[in-house]
This record gives structure tokens, C-alpha cells and sequence, in this order.
């Protein structure tokens, strides 16, 4: 009898120390758990229009807040994040760099995860003018992230390298509502150059009057190998070695309800050159394209794949082969 009671005392403190260590280890974990930062949204509301690099704090005070000192401090902020940019010409300055210090502005991956959003008044009153030296005006460099641009004018970039109004080497960029105008390359993409582990979605966007210079490709989008949409938008007066509106290398390009016209080749696909990807064209308009080669308006190479149905091309031109399609 003495042993049985013994035996149970035991089990019954043996139940009760287990309880105990899970409890302990539950305290603990809870206990870690309540020091991991949560990530968190802000939103940044640009107060003035210098190109200021240490106007980070936005905060409710006057002039403490540029677009370059937002951009930082969405870099370094976890969570979603918005940027306020009010009607106005936000000029940028200097060049070569990759830390958002001076030239482009160069947007990170989010240390906590999440979006940039950066919404200007209106394409035709908020305006950012590229840098005083030779850069390009964004550099997107945020893999896993997507940054999304709305009611801007991105203009006078001038890049020595790819994408001389804006350049994706990571990450997805949505842009909408805006105009991309007079930015030049001395390589690929006067407007746009993507390549890397990147997407880009174009809305309701005119992209026009920007050029790959030298015996450079994609006046208007160089596209290395990635996913570029193009819907509702205009691509106009680019101008590029080979395809002057859009050169397509390996990627795929998705293009409804766009115009693309008088844009200028000095070889080959006025409009949109494709080499070895695959384009598909829908409910569009190629005009008044020209190539010194072939293609005037579309220069589709052998190993490429192009799919073309209710769109119209008219009046392009080329001193040699396939003044429509080549």
C-alpha cells in the first residue's frame, strides 16, 4: 500500500514538472516573440522640392522631407510604405551613386517586407527632372518587392549605363497615369531598361521622345528577358538602333490597347523589334513607324514568337524589307 502511494505521488510530480517545463518553455518563446519588431507602414509626404539627402525625418514639420530623404527612409522602414509627392519639379543632382546618396534614386528591398508606393499629383504637375550629372532618374534594386509609380512626369534622365529614365535590375515595377519623356541611354532602354529577377506593368502611360543613343537598342523599353505588360498606353518619336519603341531580346511582352507610332529605327523594327522571346499584340495600333533595314513597323526574327490580332498597322516604312512586319 505504502509503495502505491508513493508510485502515484510520483507520477503526480513527475505531470507536474513536465507541465511546468512546457509552460516555462511557452513563457520563453512568448517572451522572444515579444521583441521582434512588427513590420509597419508609413506614409511620407514630401515638403519640398531640393534634392536634400538628409530630409529623412517627415514628420509633421516643415521642410523635412524630400524625395530623396522619403525614398531613404522607406528603405530603412519596415512594412508597406507610401510616398506623397505634391504638384511641383523635384530636380535631382549628382551622379553615380547606388546608395541613394546623389544621381538616381535608388530604391532597396524592404528590410521588413513589403511595397513602395509613390503617388505624385498628376503627370502634368508633379515632375521629376533627372539629375544635374549623368544618371538616370530610378534605379529599382528591391527583390521580392514592388514598387508602384502613379501621376508623375519622369523626364531628362541621362544614363551612361542600361535604362536612362528608369532601370529594374530586382523587383516588379507597376507604373500608371504618367508620361516618361526625353531620357537618354548610351546603351539599352532610354526610357526603360529591365533585366534581372524584375516584371513591369505599364498602364495608361506615354512614353515618348527618349532614345537609346549610338548603335544602342530600345528607344523607348529594352526588355533583357523578363514579363513587360503594356496596357491603354502610348509609345511615340523614340528612337534607337533597333527597335526604337521596344527591343524584346528573350522576355515576353504583353501589349493591349496601345499605340505605338512614329517611332524611328536607324536598323531594324521601328516599332518593336523581337528577337527571341515572344510578343503578343492585341488591340493596337503600329503607325507611321520607320527602320533603315527591316521592319518598320515590327521586326520579328526566327526564333521569336509573335501573335497579332484586331490591331491595325499603317503607314510604316523601311528602305528594305517588311515596311508593316519583317
Amino acid at each position: 500500500m505504502a509503495n502505491q502511494k508513493l508510485l502515484k505521488k510520483w507520477h503526480f510530480l513527475s505531470r507536474l514538472a513536465r507541465l511546468g517545463l512546457g509552460l516555462g518553455l511557452l513563457i520563453i518563446v512568448a517572451a522572444g516573440l515579444w521583441f521582434i519588431p512588427a513590420a509597419h507602414a508609413a506614409t511620407y509626404v514630401v515638403d519640398r522640392f531640393d534634392d536634400n539627402a538628409g530630409a529623412t525625418a517627415c514628420t509633421a514639420a516643415l521642410n523635412d522631407c524630400s524625395l530623396r530623404g522619403a525614398i531613404s527612409a522607406a528603405n530603412n522602414n519596415p512594412g508597406a510604405d507610401t510616398i506623397t509627392l505634391p504638384a511641383g519639379t523635384y530636380t535631382l543632382s549628382g551622379s553615380g551613386d547606388d546608395t541613394n546618396g546623389q544621381g538616381d534614386l535608388d530604391i532597396f528591398a524592404n528590410p521588413g517586407g513589403g511595397n513602395l508606393t509613390i503617388n505624385g499629383a498628376g503627370a502634368s504637375v508633379t515632375i521629376i527632372n533627372g539629375p544635374t550629372g549623368n544618371d538616370r532618374i530610378f534605379h529599382i534594386q528591391a527583390p521580392g518587392d514592388t514598387v508602384n509609380i502613379s501621376g508623375v512626369t519622369i523626364q531628362n534622365g541621362n544614363a551612361p549605363g542600361y535604362g536612362g529614365g528608369i532601370a529594374i535590375s530586382n523587383g516588379a515595377l507597376n507604373i500608371a497615369n504618367s508620361t516618361i519623356y526625353s531620357n537618354t541611354t548610351a546603351m539599352g532602354g532610354g526610357a526603360i531598361a529591365i533585366s534581372g529577377d524584375s516584371a513591369l506593368n505599364i498602364v495608361n502611360t506615354t512614353i515618348y521622345s527618349n532614345a537609346a543613343t549610338g548603335d544602342h537598342d530600345g528607344g523607348g523599353i529594352y526588355n533583357l528577358s523578363r514579363t513587360v505588360t503594356i496596357t491603354g498606353s502610348a509609345i511615340y518619336t523614340n528612337t534607337a538602333r533597333d527597335g526604337a519603341g521596344i527591343e524584346n531580346n528573350d522576355g515576353t511582352v504583353l501589349i493591349t490597347n496601345t499605340t505605338i507610332d512614329d517611332n524611328e529605327a536607324s536598323q531594324g523594327g521601328g516599332g518593336i523589334v523581337n528577337w527571341s522571346g515572344a510578343v503578343t499584340i492585341a488591340n493596337s495600333a503600329f503607325s507611321n513607324n520607320r527602320a533603315g533595314d527591316g521592319g518598320g513597323g515590327i521586326l520579328n526574327e526566327t526564333s521569336g514568337t509573335l501573335n497579332i490580332a484586331n490591331s491595325a498597322l499603317s503607314n510604316n516604312y523601311t528602305t528594305r524589307f517588311g515596311g508593316g512586319i519583317s
